[in-house]
């Protein structure tokens, strides 16, 4: 069988005998081999060995992939896990990955806008903060005070953590 047609039904498409692809009441299934990968391929222009390739592709884990053709490989562009995890990718590399408890920003992260809470955790403890704003206003807010008047103090430290002037 190559393609197999029910009335009033589903159409299906078969590959070396092996069901491919088949129209149900809400649009198309597309099916992959056992234990292997189910693909559709978008080519923007047939023959051209451009970037204008792209790839839908769930596999055996469950995990869907929307994929670009460039540097002659496909490269991951989004990959969503049925975990929930969501990871974004530029050229083939991790940028934005999103966990039980927030996303993860990998290189520079760049914002017209930054509103609600900011924490300092983990990478964020080495570089350098800056803050620009037209009215130059920086406001730094301990929202768990106990009364301890140690908490409310600004170190500014050299590379070796040594203290260099403290505020409070």
């Amino acid at each position: 069988n190559y393609v197999k047609g029910t009335a009033n039904g589903s159409v299906e498409l078969y590959y070396d005998n092996t069901k491919i692809l088949e129209t149900i009441s809400t649009g198309i299934k597309v099916l992959g081999s056992e234990g292997g990968n189910a693909e559709i391929e978008i080519f923007g222009d047939e023959g051209d060995d451009n970037n204008d390739k792209w790839k839908l592709m769930t596999n055996a884990n469950a995990n869907f992939y929307l994929q670009n053709y460039g540097a002659g490989s496909w490269q991951n562009s989004i990959l969503a896990r049925p975990t929930g995890a969501t990871e974004l990718y530029n050229t083939g590399n991790l940028k934005l990955a999103t966990t039980s408890s927030g996303v993860t920003v990998t290189g520079t992260l760049t914002a017209t806008t930054l509103t609600g809470a900011l924490s300092t955790t983990d990478a964020c403890q080495t570089g350098d903060l800056t803050i620009l704003n037209g009215n130059p206003e920086v406001k730094l807010q301990d929202s768990n005070h106990a009364g301890n008047n140690t908490e409310h103090m600004i170190a500014f430290k050299d590379s070796s953590g040594n203290n260099q002037m403290n505020i409070g």
